[in-house]
Order: structure tokens, then C-alpha cells, then sequence
């Protein structure tokens, strides 16, 4: 079986909330975090210092939302930046092809208040044999998933991508929950590839 067919675990992850003390007598702040579901696998490790090329998921078919799937790569490309990968110049053949499949998945009840919405990211990359011959090798394949309350893929992409490009070329060997700040340095930087430029509609 495939490790992408495991089935997913509804657990609905909530949000956790960490209480950073600032001492005796103090008040405390809340930090919120996000459970990110991930699995990935990978047929070749190593990732680094190598170039790309995105590719959709199914050839056949053209992006429902131009201007977000323009927003979902670019927000992809600067998380695989942090793994030194890089979107290979025009004219030039990348090393690898990487297809993006993103979206809203299932909603999830939960005990009190609105149910938790799956938003997903998935990034599959394969490796060029023979361009010509349309040849190519599976390299490395990660799937992460965030359930939370709001139902704005867009909300959620920086901590998509954040960890989906932590866990390229990785192997999970199975599901797991990892958890990463709302506040992170890596998250705010992808918020501002994401952020409209000044005086755009």
C-alpha cells in the first residue's frame, strides 16, 4: 500500500496554547500554536542545492483560481528557499518537477463552538530521467494538513508551507502531529510573500 493511502486520523486537532510566564507577579502571555498533520515519505534523500519546476497535479486541468494558485507557488517557492531549492531560471532544465495539490478538505465537529475545516497542502516531487521521453523518478512526496475553525486556505498557507518544506525530502513513516507558533519567524515571512503589494486592488 501506498503510504499516502494510510488513513488520516479525524482527531480534529485543536489549537494549543502555550502560557509564556515573564516571571513572579508577572502577567502571562498567549502564544497560539497549530497542529499540522504530516506524512511524508521519500525515495531519494537530499534536497538541497537542487532546482525546480512546479507542475500541477492533474496536466489537464487549469487552476479554478488563477490569482491564489499564483499566491500558493509563490508562498511554496520562498518556504523551499529555507531547504536551499530554487526555481530553475527560464530556458534552463530543473533537476526536479515538484506538482502542488492544495485545497479544503473535511469538516470536522467538535465539542463546543464551530467545526474545524482541513485545509492541505501536498508537494510531490520526482526527479528528470529523460525530458524527451517524459522519464522520471520519485523522489520525495509530503502531505500536511491544519484543522481550524476558519475555512481561508489562505490563512493558513504560511504554516502549510512552513512545515511542508521542513519535511521535503523527509520520511515520517507514519502520520504525525507536529506544532508550530502562530508567531514563528519563518511563518511571518511567508505572510509577507502572501501580502498583497501596496496600492493593489
Amino acid at each position: 500500500m501506498h503510504p499516502f493511502q494510510r488513513s488520516l486520523r479525524l482527531l480534529a486537532p485543536w489549537l494549543a496554547a502555550g502560557l509564556l510566564a515573564t516571571g513572579p507577579g508577572c502577567s502571562s502571555l498567549t502564544t497560539r500554536s497549530h497542529q499540522v498533520q504530516v506524512d511524508a515519505i521519500t525515495g531519494q534523500p537530499g534536497t538541497a542545492g537542487v532546482s525546480f519546476q512546479f507542475v500541477a497535479k492533474d496536466p489537464r486541468s487549469t487552476p479554478a483560481n488563477p490569482s491564489q494558485h499564483e499566491r500558493v507557488l509563490a508562498c511554496v517557492e520562498a518556504a523551499l528557499a529555507d531547504r536551499g531549492m530554487f526555481a530553475a531560471p527560464p530556458k534552463t532544465q530543473p533537476d526536479m518537477l515538484i506538482a502542488v495539490d492544495y485545497g479544503i478538505g473535511s469538516r470536522i465537529p467538535t465539542v463546543d463552538g464551530p467545526p474545524a475545516v482541513e485545509k492541505y497542502l501536498q508537494l510531490a516531487a520526482r526527479k528528470i530521467i529523460d525530458l524527451a521521453a517524459g522519464k522520471t523518478q520519485e523522489l520525495w512526496n509530503v502531505r500536511v494538513i491544519v484543522s481550524e475553525p476558519n475555512s481561508s486556505l489562505g490563512n493558513s498557507l504560511p504554516i502549510l508551507a512552513a512545515v511542508a518544506a521542513d519535511y521535503a525530502g523527509l520520511d515520517t513513516q507514519a502520520e504525525k502531529v507536529v506544532s508550530i507558533p502562530d508567531n514563528s519567524p519563518v511563518v511571518a515571512r511567508l505572510r509577507e510573500v502572501l501580502r498583497p503589494p501596496a496600492g493593489a486592488p
